[in-house]
C-alpha cells in the first residue's frame, strides 16, 4: 500500500478527535496521541472549527502567539504535512486563504461539548428538565480540562470555553433540582457554591434546595453567607432576585414550592405490549421534539397502543401532565372542545378558553381516534399548539389533520418472518404477537419446526396487521394453525367475541370497511378501481385504469396521495419508479367491495385491456434497445399478467393463445419454462377455440420453450412439424419457413447435423427469395452453426455472412452481436485467434449496450473461450466468473450453453491443478445435455477431448469414472454453484 493509499485509508476509518484533555485521534486502528506541542496547536485550532475554512494567520497565531519566527509560513505547511499523515489528505483540505478541517463537527468532543450545552439550555428555558438534566449531563460526561497554549487565539478560546462548562454546570444543577422524581441533592449544591461562590443563582439553587428539604433556618442562613461574600469581597449587595427567593422563603410562598409529579392521564390494557421497541423510542424522540404528531394507519394497526406507549415513554418530559382524549364515540364536531377541555381537568367550553387556561404549561395531550372528525380537530389543534407555547398535541387518525404545523407519522405493520423457522419466528414481531395472543386461549400450541411455517404463513397473509394476527390468534382455542391458515386463505372473515372489544375491532374487514367509510367519495372510488389490480401497480396503470368519471388527470394525483396518507396503499422505490400496491387485507376488502358495485364490470374490462396493451408494447419492443425496461416493467405486473392470463385461458383460448406467441422473448429472458410449457400445452388442449393462424402460432411458440428450455426434442420436433402443417394449408411461405428452422433445430439437438444442415439451408433459400430479412438472419444464424459443427468452416462463416448482412440492414443489434459470436467461433476452429478474439469483442461490446443479462452472460463465456484460445487464463477466469455470477444471479441454469460453462470451469480448473473438481464438473456438464435431450456435439471449449484423455491418464480410470459419476449427480444450480466455488480464486 502507498503512503497516499495508506493515508486515504487511516481517514476513512476516523471516528473522533479528541481536543478536550489529551489532544488525540480515533479510528479503527485505534487512538494516536498527536505529539508535539505545534502539530497540538494546530490540530486544536483546525478542530475547534471543524468544517470551516480556518486562515493561515489563524493558525500561526494559534501555533506561535506573539513570537511567530519569520519562517512561520513554511514551518506551518510542514505542521500541516506531518498531520496529515495522521489524519489523511482527505480530512485536512487546503483552502484558497488557508485550510479546512473536513470533519462533522459531531467528531470532535469540544463541539460536541458546546452542542449539548447549548441544546440544554434551551430544554431548560422550556421548562423540559428531565430532557435537560439528561443533555446537560451528556455534555458534563465529555469535559476534561483543555491542556492549551496560554498564547493568541487558544488562550481566548480556553477561557470562553471555561465560561460555556461554568454555565452547562449551573445549569445542569437547575435541572437536576427541578426535574421531577430527583431529589434535591444538596451536597452537590454546596460544592457548587463553594466553586463559583460568585455565582448567585448557585446561592439560589441551595436555597432552594434546602427549603424543599424542610431546612428553611439552613437556606436563610446560606442567604446571609452569600450576602457577606458579596459585601465584602466584590462591595455588592444581593441581586433583586436572590432578595425575592429570600422573601419567598420568608413568607413561604406556595410560587416556590417544589415541583409536584406530573399526573400521567393514560389507559391501562390487560394485554401485553409485543415489540415495536424502535417504533415507540422513535415516536417518544417525535413527541419531545415536535409540537404536532399525527400517528396515521390503518384500522387495527396498532396506533392507539403505540401512541400510549411512546406517551408513556415521554411522560417524565412534560412537568405539568399527561392527558388522554378518546375522540372514538364522539359523533359531534361541537363537542370536541368540550371533551378536550373535559379530559384536561377544565371547565372550558371553547377553544380559545383551554388555549388560556393552559397557557405555558408544558403538557402532552393524546387526542385519540381522530379521523371521523378531521376537521374539528384539526381546527383545535391549530388554536392550541398557536396559543400554548409548552404544549404538545400527539393524535392518532387514519388521516392527517392537513395542517402546516404537522409530523405525520405513518405506523408501519409488524415485522414478517423472514424465514419458515422458529428461529426467524421468534425474531419476528408479528409471530411473537401471534404467540402471546395464542398462549392466553390455549396452552397446547408450541413454537417448533412443524408449527413455525404455519404461523409464518398467517402472519404474511395477514401481512403483519396487528388486529388480524390477534383475532387469528385468539381460534387457536377451537383450531389448529394449518385450520386458520386454510381459512385465511379462502378469504373467510374471522371475527372476535370479546364484549371489550370496540365494534370497528370485531374483525379486520369491520376495522378496514370503518377505514374506507372514512375516505371521501371520490377516494374511495378511486381505492375500489384499484382493487382490479393483483399486484403492484406504476402510476400510469394508475391512470390507464381508474380515470374516469369524478376521477380526472387533473386530481387523479391529489386522491392518490389521499390513498398514501391513509395507509391503505403503501409506495416502494424501484429504479427511480414509484410502484404502489394494496396491502393484502385492505386489497381483499377492496375487492369485496368492487364486486359489489355497479362499476365492477367497466372497471375489470379497463384493467384487461390494459393489461393486454402492456403485453403488446412489450412484445413490440422485445427486439429493441427498450427491451430491458419494458421487461422490467412487465416484471412489476407479473401478478396482473397472470391474473389476466388465466382468467383469459378460461373465457377465451383464442385471445390466450395470442398474449402468450406475444410473451415470448420475455418469458424466454425469464427462464420461466416449466410455466411456460404448462400453460401451452393446456391451451393446445383447447385448440378448437383457437384460429389456424394463431394456432400455428402457438405451436411454433410450443416448439420454441421446449428447444429453449434444454429439454423434449421430441415434442419439439412434433409441435414443429404440426406448425409446418397449419402453415401449408395456409400457403403462408414465410411461417413455413421459420417452422422450418425450429425443426432443424430440433433434429440438430438430437445430433443428426447433417439432415439439419439441409433444412436450415433450404429455409434460408426460401428467404432469400422471398427477400426476407429477419429470417435471412435467423437461416443464416443457424445454417451457419449446423455447417461449423460438420466441420464446413467456409460454409458457415458464408452463411453467417448473409445473416450479418440482414441484422445491418434490419438494425437487430442482438442478432448483430450473434452473428459475430458465431463468426468467432468458426475462427477458432480455423486457428486464426486474433480475428476469433477481434469479433467475440465486438459482440460483447454490443451486449454491453444493450444490457440484456441473459445475451451477457453467454457473451462472457464466449470471452472466456477466446481467452482459452490465447492461453491468457487469468482473463479466461474473469470472464468466466462474470458469466457464472450472471447465471447464478438470473437463474439460467437451463440455458443451452450451461454445460459449455461448466466445460470450460473444468479446463481452467485442470491448469490450475483441481483436477478433481474439473474431472467432478465435467460429468456434471455430460449429464446435463443428456437429461436435456441436448446432442454431444454442441458449441463447447477448445481441446476439451484432449483434457478429458489427460485426466483420465493421470487419475486412472477408476478415480476418473467414480468423479465423473458424482458431478452427474447434481442438479444444474448445484453444479454451477459448486464450480463458482472453485473457480472463485481464478480472478486477479
Amino acid at each position: 500500500m502507498t503512503t497516499t493509499e495508506a493515508a486515504l485509508e487511516t481517514a476513512r476509518g476516523i471516528s473522533r478527535i479528541t481536543i478536550l484533555g489529551t489532544v488525540s485521534v480515533e479510528s479503527a486502528g485505534g487512538t494516536e496521541s498527536v505529539r508535539g506541542e505545534r502539530r497540538e496547536a494546530a490540530l486544536i485550532a483546525l478542530a475547534l472549527n471543524a468544517g470551516q475554512p480556518v486562515p493561515r494567520e489563524r493558525l500561526v497565531d494559534a501555533v506561535w502567539g506573539d513570537e511567530s519566527p519569520p519562517t512561520a509560513a513554511t514551518s506551518l505547511r510542514v505542521l500541516i504535512s506531518q498531520l496529515r499523515k495522521t489524519l489523511g489528505e482527505d480530512l485536512l483540505e487546503t483552502t484558497e486563504t488557508g485550510y479546512r478541517l473536513a470533519v462533522d463537527p459531531k467528531q470532535v468532543d469540544v463541539c460536541q461539548f458546546r452542542t449539548l450545552a447549548k441544546q440544554g439550555h434551551e430544554l431548560l428555558r422550556q421548562r423540559r428538565h428531565s430532557a435537560a438534566h439528561q443533555t446537560l449531563q451528556e455534555a458534563m460526561a465529555l469535559w476534561r480540562g483543555p491542556q492549551w497554549p496560554d498564547h493568541g487565539i487558544l488562550q481566548l478560546e480556553s477561557s470562553t470555553l471555561a465560561t460555556t462548562k461554568e454555565e452547562a454546570e449551573l445549569h445542569l444543577a437547575e435541572a437536576r433540582l427541578h426535574a421531577a422524581g430527583l431529589p434535591p441533592d444538596i451536597t452537590a449544591l454546596e460544592e457548587l457554591v463553594q466553586r463559583y461562590p460568585y455565582r448567585e443563582r448557585a446561592w439560589e439553587l441551595l436555597m432552594t434546595a434546602l427549603y424543599w428539604a424542610g431546612r428553611q433556618a439552613e437556606a436563610l442562613e446560606a442567604f446571609q453567607r452569600a450576602k457577606i461574600l458579596l459585601l465584602d469581597e466584590l462591595g455588592l449587595d444581593p441581586s433583586p432576585s436572590l432578595v425575592e427567593t429570600e422573601t419567598a422563603i420568608l413568607n413561604q410562598d406556595p410560587r416556590l414550592a417544589p415541583p409536584s409529579p406530573a399526573t400521567v392521564h393514560l389507559p391501562s390494557y390487560t394485554t401485553e405490549f409485543i415489540g415495536r421497541a424502535e417504533q415507540v423510542t422513535e415516536l417518544a424522540e417525535l413527541v419531545s421534539t415536535c409540537r404536532l404528531i399525527t400517528v396515521t394507519g390503518l384500522g387495527g394497526s396498532g396506533k392507539t397502543r403505540l401512541a400510549v406507549q411512546a406517551a408513556w415513554a415521554a411522560a417524565e418530559d412534560f412537568s405539568d401532565g399527561v392527558t388522554f382524549v378518546a375522540l372514538g364515540p364522539v359523533e359531534d364536531d361541537a363537542v370536541v372542545p368540550a371533551k378536550i377541555a373535559q379530559a384536561a381537568d377544565s371547565r372550558a367550553e371553547t377553544v380559545e378558553s383551554l388555549a388560556a387556561e393552559i397557557g405555558s404549561s408544558r403538557m402532552l395531550i393524546l387526542l385519540d381516534n381522530a379521523e371521523h372528525l378531521v376537521a374539528a380537530v384539526a381546527e383545535a389543534a391549530e388554536t392550541l399548539i398557536t396559543q400554548c407555547p409548552n404544549l404538545t398535541l400527539l393524535v392518532t387518525s387514519r388521516t392527517a389533520l392537513q395542517l402546516q404545523a404537522e409530523r405525520s407519522w405513518p405506523i408501519p405493520l409488524l415485522e414478517l418472518p423472514e424465514e419458515d423457522t422458529p428461529e426467524a419466528c421468534q425474531r419476528s414481531e408479528s409471530a411473537q404477537l401471534f404467540l402471546t395472543r395464542a398462549k392466553t386461549v390455549t396452552d397446547h400450541l408450541q413454537l417448533d419446526h412443524s408449527t413455525a411455517p404455519q404461523i409464518a404463513e398467517a402472519c404474511r397473509l395477514l401481512a403483519g396487521h396487528p388486529l388480524g394476527i390477534e383475532l387469528a390468534a385468539a381460534k387457536c382455542s377451537i383450531f389448529s394453525v394449518a385450520d386458520i391458515v386454510e381459512q385465511l386463505r379462502r378469504g373467510t372473515s374471522i371475527e372476535g367475541k370479546e364484549h371489550d372489544r370496540p365494534k370497528q375491532h370485531r374483525s379486520i374487514e369491520i376495522a378496514l370497511r370503518w377505514t374506507i367509510d372514512t375516505l371521501p367519495a371520490i377516494q374511495q372510488t378511486l381505492l375500489l378501481r384499484l382493487a382490479a389490480f393483483h399486484g403492484a401497480f406504476d402510476f400510469t396503470g394508475v391512470q390507464n385504469v381508474c380515470l374516469g368519471g369524478p376521477l380526472t388527470e387533473q386530481n387523479l394525483a391529489e386522491h392518490l396521495e389521499g390513498l398514501v396518507a391513509s395507509s391503505l396503499i403503501q409506495i416502494d422505490q424501484r429504479n427511480g419508479t414509484y410502484w404502489y400496491r394494496l396491502l393484502a387485507p385492505v386489497h381483499a376488502v377492496a375487492r369485496e367491495l368492487l364486486d359489489q358495485s355497479k362499476e365492477a364490470q367497466v372497471v375489470r374490462q379497463r384493467y384487461h385491456d390494459a393489461v393486454q396493451t402492456l403485453i403488446k408494447r412489450t412484445s413490440e419492443g422485445s427486439q429493441s434497445t427498450q427491451a430491458p425496461a419494458l421487461f422490467a416493467r412487465l416484471d412489476a405486473y407479473a401478478h396482473d399478467v397472470r391474473g389476466v392470463l388465466e382468467k383469459t385461458e378460461r373465457e377465451n383460448p383464442h385471445a390466450a393463445a395470442q398474449m402468450c406467441t406475444q410473451l415470448r422473448h420475455y418469458w424466454t429472458s425469464r427462464r420461466t419454462h416449466r410455466e411456460v410449457i404448462r400453460r401451452l400445452e393446456r391451451l393446445l388442449e383447447r385448440q378448437d377455440g383457437i384460429s389456424t393462424e394463431t394456432l400455428a402460432d402457438l405451436f411454433e411458440t410450443t416448439a420454441w420453450f421446449y428447444l429453449d428450455g434444454g429439454g423434449g426434442t421430441r415434442e419439439a420436433r412434433e409441435a414443429a412439424a404440426k406448425c409446418i402443417e397449419l402453415r401449408e394449408k395456409a400457403g403462408d411461405a414465410v411461417g413455413i419457413a421459420t417452422a422450418k428452422l425450429l425443426l432443424a433445430a430440433a433434429v440438430s439437438h438430437g445430433g443428426d447435423h447433417g439432415h439439419a444442415y439441409a433444412i436450415f439451408a433450404e429455409a434460408q433459400h426460401t428467404f432469400e427469395q422471398l427477400d426476407h430479412d429477419s429470417g435471412m438472419l435467423r437461416a443464416g444464424v443457424n445454417a451457419g452453426i449446423a455447417a461449423q459443427k460438420l466441420g464446413r468452416l467456409e460454409d458457415a462463416d458464408r452463411h453467417l455472412l448473409v445473416a450479418l448482412g440482414a441484422t445491418r440492414r434490419t438494425g437487430a443489434r442482438s442478432f448483430e452481436a450473434l452473428v459475430l459470436e458465431r463468426r468467432s467461433y468458426v475462427a477458432t476452429d480455423g486457428g486464426d485467434a486474433s480475428a476469433a478474439a477481434a469479433l467475440v469483442r465486438t459482440a460483447h461490446e454490443i451486449r454491453l449496450e444493450l444490457g440484456e443479462p441473459l445475451e451477457l452472460c453467454r457473451s462472457y463465456w464466449s470471452l472466456g473461450i477466446s481467452a482459452l484460445v490465447a492461453k491468457d487464463f487469468t482473463a479466461a477466469g474473469e470472464h468466466l466468473l462474470q458469466s457464472m455470477r450472471l447465471a447464478q444471479e438470473h437463474r439460467f441454469t437451463d440455458a443451452w450453453w450451461i454445460p459449455g460453462l461448466l466445460e470450460l470451469a473444468a479446463v481452467l480448473l485442470v491448469e490450475q491443478g483441481s483436477l478433481l473438481a474439473a474431472t467432478r464438473l465435467i460429468g456434471a456438464a455430460d449429464a446435463l445435455r443428456s437429461r436435456s435431450g441436448l446432442g454431444h456435439n454442441q458449441q463447447s471449449v477448445p481441446g476439451l477431448a484432449a483434457t478429458i484423455e489427460s485426466l483420465q491418464q493421470t487419475l486412472g480410470g477408476a478415480t476418473y469414472e467414480a468423479e465423473f459419476s458424482h458431478g452427474a449427480a447434481q442438479t444444474g444450480p448445484v453444479a454451477l454453484r459448486r464450480a463458482q466455488e472453485a473457480c472463485a480464486h481464478l480472478s486477479r
